[in-house]
C-alpha cells in the first residue's frame, strides 16, 4: 500500500505499480501509433481520438493502482457505557487522611466535575451508587452532605458488580466499569464469580482502593430467638453474636438476664472478629419472656450504647398440626416425614397411597381417632399446614380440592407444594393417562398454585437465594444456623425443575433455581415461591433433590441439620403467619420482634369484621424513652378489613406497641419488640484491597489507588481505542456515478469514431 501526498489519497494497487504503470505507457505508445496515419490524414479529429484513448488508458491503469480513501469505522450502537459503582455503605464515613472521610476524598479526586466531564466526552456515564443494592445515583446526589450519602449498613460488593455487570450487553464495544470501594464485602462473598461475569460480558473493571487501615476500639452485641415460638417445658435458646474492633486479644462477661434469673458467660476474642453462643432457654407457661443480653464495657471501648440488647421468646399453647399427603411415596417424602419427626413441636400426620388398594398412615404425637384424608374444608382446617407430595390425584379427589382452596383463601390456612412435578400443565397430558385426573386436580387448585407452568426440563440445579429470601424470617441465617449463600454454593440443588416456569404476578420469588452449566450463573426458574391467597398463604418447593441434604459427605459436615432446620421453620412460618388466633376478631401482628436500628418495621392489623359503630382500630407506639405516638393505619385490600403500618425506629431498647379496637375481641392488645445497633459497616472500618484486585485481574481491568486518577484516565483512553474497529480503507471509484462516467466516455469515443468511418 503506497500514498501519494499530491492527492492525500490511499492507493491499493491489484499489481506491483511499476508493471501496471509500464503496461499503460506500452499500451499508450501503440495508440498514438495506430492513431498516426489518421493524424496526418486528418490532423485535428485523428488528434482528438487518439487523445480520448489515451486518457481512456490513463483511467483504466488509475483504476489498477486502487485509490482509496480510509474512513473511521462507525461505532456500534454509539457511545459505549461506563457504568461506576460508588461504595455508599457507612464504612465510607470513615476518616482517613487528614481527617477527611472516605466518601469526601472520592468525590474530590475521582468524581469532581472536570473528570465526569472528561469521560462523558467518551462513554455514556451511568453513575450508580452500591451498599445492600445497586441504585441509580443522579449527579444531584454527590452534593449532598456525607453521611446522607453514605448510609449503606452492609456492603454487598460482589453482588453489585454481578447485577451491574448482568445489565451490559453481550459484546458492546468499549463498554467498562469502575468500583470505587474500600474492598469490603459484608457477606464475605467470593468476587471471583462477579469477575467472570464481568469477563463474559466483555466489561473490563476497574477498581480504586478508597482508605487507609484503620480500626476502633469497640464491642458490640446482638441477639435473636433461634426458634419463632417454644412451647410450655420445651427446650430453646437464643443465639449472641459479640462483635469487636480493635480490641482482638480482649475478654469479656456476657449477662444474660430475665426477670429475677441471671446467667453470665465468659467471651474470649482471641483474634476472632466474631464470638458466637446459645443461650438456653425455657418456660413452663405461655407467654412473651423478655431476655435483657448485655456485654461488660471493656477498657479503651469508644462507646457502650450498643453493648445492651433486648430479645423476646415467644411461648405458645400447643403444638402445631401438620397434614402430609403423598399419592406415590418417593425419596423427598420420606425424607421430609424424617425430619418433621424429630421436631417435638409438630403432630405430623402422613397419609401415602402405596398402591392403588393400599393406603399407609402414620400418626406421630396425636391421639384420637384414626385421620382420613380431608374432604371439606372443616376436615381440612383441622390442620396448621398441609403438605402435598406427589400424584395426589391418587389420594385427594376433585371435590376435595376445591375446598382446599377454600381452606386457604376462607380459612386462612396454609399449604406447601413439596413437589412442582405434578404441576407441569401441558407436559402432563403426554405421560399416561392417570394424568388427565392429575390434571383436573390441578385446574380446581390452580387458583392456589403460586406460579404458571411452561413445558420442558432443566437438570441439576443449585439454588440462589433471591432479595426477598435474605429477608425471610425462615430462610434467616440466625434460625437455620448457617450461611444459605455458602450452603446453596455447595450442597446438591434440584435434580430436575420446569423450564418455563414462572411466578404469577402476587407470588414472591424466595429462591431460583441456577443451571450448573449457566455460564454466567444467570438466574433460572423460581425454585421457592411464596403467594397470599385471601386469609392463607402457599409455598412451593419447584422441583425435587432437596432430600440430598440430609445424606452430606466428610466436607460438608458443616451443614448437618440444615435439612432439619430447613423444614421445621418453613412449618413453623408458615403456621404463624395465619391471622387470627382461636377466639380472636382482630389480630396484632409485628413483621419481627428483633428490628436493627433504622430499618422499617411492618405492623398489620386484621379484623374479622369491622364493630357496629364502625369505629376504625387505633395503634399507639411507645418507644424506648417513654414517648408514644399514634400512628395511621392505612386501609389495605382484602376480604377482611385490613390495615397496615410502618414504623422506622429511630433510637434503639424495646418499644411497646398497643392496639385498641373497641367492639371486637380483645379490645385491647400489646407487643413488645426490640431495637438493636450493631453496624459491622462501622464496626469493621479495615479496607481489603485483594478483591477488587482480583476483580481488576480477571475481568480484564487495573486496580488504582486513591491518587493515581490521572493513570486511569489513560489506560481508559487506551481501552476505547483498543475496543474500537480499525479504519475502513474504501476504494473512491467503487461507485455507481464512476461507471457512467467511464461507459459515456468509452460510448462517446465509439460514436465518434464510427462517424469517422474508422469502425
Amino acid at each position: 500500500m503506497i500514498s501519494s501526498p499530491l492527492l492525500a489519497l490511499t492507493w491499493q494497487p491489484v499489481a506491483p505499480p511499476l508493471p501496471i504503470l509500464g503496461g499503460a505507457a506500452v499500451m499508450a505508445a501503440l495508440a498514438v501509433a495506430a492513431y498516426w496515419r489518421t493524424i496526418r490524414e486528418r490532423p485535428i479529429a485523428g488528434s482528438i481520438l487518439c487523445a480520448m484513448r489515451v486518457l481512456s488508458i490513463a483511467m483504466i491503469a488509475i483504476l489498477l493502482l486502487g485509490p482509496s480513501d480510509v474512513r473511521p469505522a462507525p461505532l456500534a450502537g454509539g457511545r459505549p457505557p461506563l457504568s461506576i459503582l460508588l461504595d455508599t455503605s457507612e464504612s465510607m464515613l470513615t476518616p482517613d487522611d487528614a481527617g477527611v472521610c472516605r466518601i469526601e476524598s472520592v468525590r474530590a479526586r475521582w468524581l469532581d466535575d472536570d473528570t465526569l466531564a472528561a469521560l462523558a466526552r467518551d462513554f455514556d456515564v451511568e453513575l450508580k451508587g452500591f451498599d445492600e443494592e445497586v441504585r441509580p445515583l443522579p449527579r444531584s446526589q454527590l452534593s449532598e452532605p456525607a453521611a446522607q450519602l453514605a448510609r449503606g449498613r452492609a456492603t454487598h460488593l460482589a453482588d453489585s458488580v454481578s447485577n451491574a455487570a448482568a445489565r451490559v450487553r453481550r459484546g458492546q464495544d468499549g463498554a467498562a466499569m469502575l468500583v470505587l470501594s474500600d474492598g469490603r464485602d459484608s457477606r464475605d462473598a467470593a468476587i471471583q464469580p462477579a469477575a467472570a461475569l464481568a469477563k463474559a460480558r466483555e466489561v473490563p473493571v476497574f477498581t480504586v482502593l478508597v482508605g487507609r487501615d484503620s480500626k476502633v476500639n469497640d464491642v458490640a452485641v446482638l441477639a435473636v430467638p433461634m426458634q419463632d415460638y417454644l412451647l410450655p417445658g420445651e427446650a430453646g435458646s437464643v443465639l449472641v453474636k459479640v462483635y469487636q474492633s480493635g480490641l482482638e486479644t480482649a475478654a469479656a462477661t456476657l449477662m444474660v438476664k430475665q426477670g429475677d434469673k441471671r446467667q453470665t458467660f465468659p467471651v474470649s476474642f482471641q483474634g476472632k472478629p466474631l464470638v458466637e453462643l446459645q443461650v438456653p432457654v425455657k418456660h413452663d407457661e405461655a407467654g412473651q419472656y423478655e431476655y435483657t443480653v448485655e456485654v461488660e464495657p471493656l477498657e479503651g471501648e469508644t462507646t457502650a450504647s450498643n453493648n445492651t440488647t433486648t430479645v423476646f421468646c415467644d411461648v405458645q399453647r400447643k403444638r402445631l398440626k401438620v397434614l402430609l399427603i403423598e399419592g406415590s411415596p418417593y425419596w423427598d417424602t420420606k425424607f421430609l416425614a424424617q425430619s418433621l419427626r424429630k421436631d417435638d413441636r409438630i403432630e405430623l400426620v402422613q397419609i401415602s397411597q402405596l398402591s392403588k388398594s393400599k393406603r399407609e398412615t402414620i400418626v406421630t404425637r396425636s391421639e384420637g381417632e384414626s385421620p382420613q384424608i380431608p374432604k371439606t374444608a372443616d376436615d381440612w382446617s383441622k390442620y396448621d399446614v398441609v403438605i402435598l407430595g406427589k400424584n395426589l390425584d391418587a389420594v385427594v379427589s376433585t371435590a376435595g380440592a376445591e375446598t382446599l382452596t377454600e381452606y386457604v383463601s376462607d380459612r386462612g390456612g396454609h399449604v406447601v407444594f413439596a413437589r412442582g412435578e405434578f404441576l407441569l400443565g401441558p407436559q402432563a397430558a403426554q405421560r399416561d393417562r392417570r394424568e388427565e385426573s392429575e390434571l383436573a386436580l390441578v385446574a380446581k387448585i390452580r387458583r392456589i398454585i403460586p406460579f404458571e407452568p411452561g413445558v420442558g426440563q432443566i437438570l441439576n440445579t443449585r439454588l440462589s437465594l433471591a432479595p426477598a429470601g435474605r429477608l425471610s424470617p425462615w430462610l434467616s441465617g440466625s434460625r437455620v444456623g448457617v450461611n444459605l449463600d455458602q450452603a446453596f454454593a455447595r450442597l446438591p440443588g434440584l435434580e430436575s425443575v420446569n423450564a418455563g416456569l414462572r411466578e404469577k404476578p402476587s407470588a414472591v420469588v424466595l429462591a431460583r433455581s441456577v443451571p450448573l452449566n449457566a455460564l454466567d450463573g444467570a438466574p433460572g426458574p423460581p425454585a421457592i415461591v411464596q403467594m397470599n391467597v385471601g386469609r392463607g398463604s402457599v409455598l412451593a418447593i419447584t422441583g425435587d433433590g432437596l432430600w440430598r441434604w440430609s445424606l452430606l459427605d466428610e466436607e460438608q459436615q458443616q451443614f448437618v441439620g440444615l435439612y432439619d432446620a430447613f423444614w421445621s421453620n418453613l412449618v413453623r412460618w408458615m403456621a404463624m403467619g395465619g391471622d387470627f388466633a382461636p377466639g380472636q376478631q382482630v389480630s396484632l401482628k409485628l413483621a419481627r420482634t428483633t428490628s436493627r436500628l433504622g430499618d422499617p418495621l411492618a405492623i398489620d392489623v386484621v379484623c374479622k369484621h369491622l364493630p357496629a359503630g364502625g369505629e376504625l382500630p387505633k395503634l399507639a407506639v411507645t418507644d424506648a424513652g417513654g414517648r408514644t405516638e399514634e400512628i395511621l393505619l392505612e386501609r389495605r385490600p382484602g376480604r377482611e378489613p385490613r390495615f397496615q403500618a410502618s414504623l422506622q425506629p429511630q433510637s434503639t431498647g424495646v418499644y411497646r406497641v398497643a392496639l385498641k379496637s373497641p367492639g371486637l375481641t380483645p379490645a385491647d392488645q400489646e407487643q413488645r419488640f426490640s431495637v438493636y445497633d450493631v453496624n459491622e459497616e462501622r464496626l469493621n472500618t479495615m479496607v481489603n484491597a485483594m478483591p477488587l484486585k482480583v476483580l481488576a485481574e480477571h475481568s480484564g481491568g487495573e486496580f488504582y489507588e486513591i491518587d493515581q486518577r490521572d493513570r486511569f484516565l489513560q489506560r481508559l483512553k487506551r481501552h476505547l481505542v483498543a475496543t474500537q474497529a480499525p479504519p475502513q480503507t474504501e476504494y473512491i471509484w467503487d461507485d455507481w456515478r464512476v461507471m457512467v462516467a467511464l461507459l459515456s466516455w468509452f460510448g462517446i469515443e465509439w460514436i465518434v469514431r464510427r462517424r469517422m468511418g474508422l469502425l
